[in-house]
């Protein structure tokens, strides 16, 4: 007669394997879900800072075009002077703008965190004035939308 102690074991240790088998396949698949999602969500940042930067070099653009009409305007008003300082200022934002456009938003990063290290005063100064900048332009957006609302419902 077989000793039920002996015979149970082969199955409770075949159990423990399968288990086991099945707990890892579980994890690699966990594992995979995690990886393919951090995959996407890298991607669609990369796609969001590309957005970002395209818009932020179109705004550059329109500003630089703004200024030169209006440097246009001072020098037909014989303010020739104040005219010269307005197309250097209009320059260096077209040239800024054609910088940004040639660089990786990932690039971008890195440089953004070498300069903060080398140059931490400044750098906060920057971020002040950006911080300032983009609220104003957050501002006057809303401020235009909320007018062309009320045009539009009257």
């Amino acid at each position: 007669m077989p000793n039920k102690e002996w015979s149970a074991a082969p199955e409770k240790g075949g159990a423990v394997e399968e288990a086991k088998h099945k707990a890892h396949e579980e994890g690699r698949r966990i594992k995979q879900t995690a990886s393919s999602a951090l995959d996407e969500g890298k991607q669609r940042a990369g796609e969001l800072a590309q957005e970002n930067k395209d818009r932020i070099c179109e705004s550059l653009d329109s500003a630089a075009s703004a200024l030169h009409a209006a440097c246009d305007r001072l020098r037909a008003e014989n303010h020739g002077t104040m005219a010269q300082w307005g197309e250097a200022a209009a320059d260096e934002l077209s040239r800024f703008s054609q910088g940004l456009r040639d660089r990786e938003p990932g690039g971008m990063l890195n440089e953004v965190e070498e300069f903060g290290k080398r140059r931490p005063e400044a750098f906060l100064a920057a971020a002040l004035v950006g911080g300032i900048a983009i609220g104003r332009i957050i501002r006057s957006t809303a401020s235009r939308q909320q007018q062309s609302s009320h045009v539009q419902a009257a």
